[in-house]
């Protein structure tokens, strides 16, 4: 769904037609969201266990895909789902501060505003200690805990920060001194080596300078290692990742015809395998010493660089998009929103300026990118019956899916990988990412228009995911 809201560009009334038509906005955002969550949840969809509403079964020509387990009603939640692996955008995160576990909002409303603006003096000087209205119309967040390793990530609370430490994290850790500012976990973490912080310095550096898509192949390979040691075997460490669509990352990307036709593509898929090999020698070195040496060499991931190159090329074809809106933006509205008068006069006063001063930025909300273990089940089609849409009680980066249409049961469940409403050619580039030719009603129906010929029905829909900016 749309996560941003024009604010002071629309007409008054038509702006609060407009408004009440996405999202209605009550007086008191903190007594609605408590009000919610009296409502029964959601199935929430883990691996291992898939909701009643859908059923996972064989698609004709296409392997698996997702079916309605009833029949669904336009509108109707189907499944929320959290993500087995995910990982906030580093360009995101400089100005939005969010759990690096489940992706909620931390802070402040002021910490969140100087945030935003954190390379501009000028606009920091506006804020004050205490914006008008906080109490009534600012969605409360928790204060930032920091991870116990003193490597400043922050997260929603002390249960995160011990969920993200036992799956990953700890192998991850690298302490700095930046002296960012929350509470930090009093768990007992174990003395850093120097050597170690060096490699794993290394490691990310390497990744900032090529492609943050590393950084999440690292979390999968720490999570495999890790649960290696619980479980007992690898095989069944890596079973939560075996279904996803895995080809070599070189191979899971596609170049344009401009491209292949000037000789550009062999060049660019060497130079993917080259900075993949240095990736994963940076990483091998990292967890491999300190941890069980021997026992983690010999894991297939650190036995030589093909795996890694899969897990890499398994986010760029299956990761989807993971969105949690602004309670900065909510806060804004909040306040437009209210009745002509003193109280308004005297908010916008001080608001006003901040958020001339944030221009778009004040709806920024937290985005990241993860996978999805019953998401990625999901076909494409260019006319889809399911779409994804956050809604007002979803605080975090979970995924909902959402009927789009009134569904019959045993129906497959299909949605758009790519930005429907775009020409067909231009809808024919982008899913040569995700390895197929659409061959959907739509596209059939276009391709025969462009022929003259008669137009076919087809049913060409592909598994995937959103592809990593």
């Amino acid at each position: 769904g749309e996560h941003r809201r024009e604010l002071r560009v629309l007409p008054p009334l038509r702006q609060r037609r407009e408004r009440a038509r996405r999202r209605p906005e009550p007086r008191n955002w903190v007594a609605r969201h408590r009000a919610d969550e009296t409502v029964a949840p959601m199935a929430l969809a883990e691996y291992g266990h898939v909701p009643p509403a859908v059923s996972i079964g064989q698609s004709p020509g296409k392997g698996r895909g997702l079916f309605a387990g009833r029949d669904l009603r336009a509108g109707e939640v189907i499944f929320t789902e959290l993500p087995l692996v995910g990982m906030q955008h580093l360009g995101n995160a400089e100005r939005v501060e969010a759990c690096a576990m489940c992706m909620r909002h931390v802070g402040e409303l002021e910490a969140q505003l100087a945030r935003l603006v954190f390379d501009d003096d000028s606009a920091r000087a506006l804020i004050p200690r205490a914006m008008p209205l906080r109490e009534l119309a600012f969605r409360a967040c928790p204060p930032p805990y920091r991870c116990r390793g003193g490597c400043g990530l922050a997260f929603c609370g002390a249960a995160c920060e011990a969920r993200a430490w036992g799956e990953w994290h700890c192998l991850l850790c690298a302490p700095c001194s930046d002296g960012a500012g929350g509470a930090m976990s009093d768990e007992a973490a174990p003395s850093a080596d120097p050597a170690r912080v060096a490699r794993l310095d290394a490691f990310r550096a390497h990744a900032l300078e090529t492609n943050e898509i590393f950084l999440l192949a690292a979390r999968v390979c720490a999570t495999a290692l890790l649960s290696t040691g619980r479980l007992g075997s690898w095989d069944a460490a890596w079973a939560p990742f075996a279904a996803f669509t895995q080809p070599p990352w070189w191979e899971a990307v596609a170049f344009s015809a401009e491209d292949c036709a000037a000789g550009g593509e062999h060049a660019a898929r060497e130079q993917m395998r080259e900075v993949l090999a240095e990736s994963w020698a940076l990483l091998r070195a990292a967890l491999c010493d300190g941890h069980d040496a021997a026992a983690s060499v010999a894991l297939p991931v650190f036995a030589d660089p093909q795996l890694y190159a899969q897990i890499v090329g398994m986010f760029e074809r299956n990761n989807c998009s993971m969105l949690v809106a602004s309670p900065v933006e909510d806060y804004f509205l909040h306040i437009d929103a209210m009745p002509d008068g003193h109280a308004k006069r005297a908010a916008e006063a001080v608001s006003g300026p901040v958020l001339d001063a944030l221009g778009e930025d004040y709806a920024l909300p937290a985005e990241g990118a993860g996978i999805f273990w019953l998401q990625a089940v999901l076909n494409h089609a260019c006319v889809p019956n399911v779409s994804f849409v956050k809604r007002d009680e979803d605080v975090d980066g979970r995924v909902v899916l959402t009927a789009a249409r009134d569904i019959r049961a045993g129906e497959e469940l299909v949605h758009s990988y790519i930005d429907e409403g775009k020409p067909l050619e231009e809808r024919a580039r982008e899913l040569r990412n995700y390895g197929f030719e659409c061959t959907c009603q739509l596209c059939t129906a276009e391709r025969g228009a462009a022929a003259g010929g008669s137009v076919g029905v087809g049913t060409g829909e592909r598994r995937g995911g959103r592809k990593l900016k």
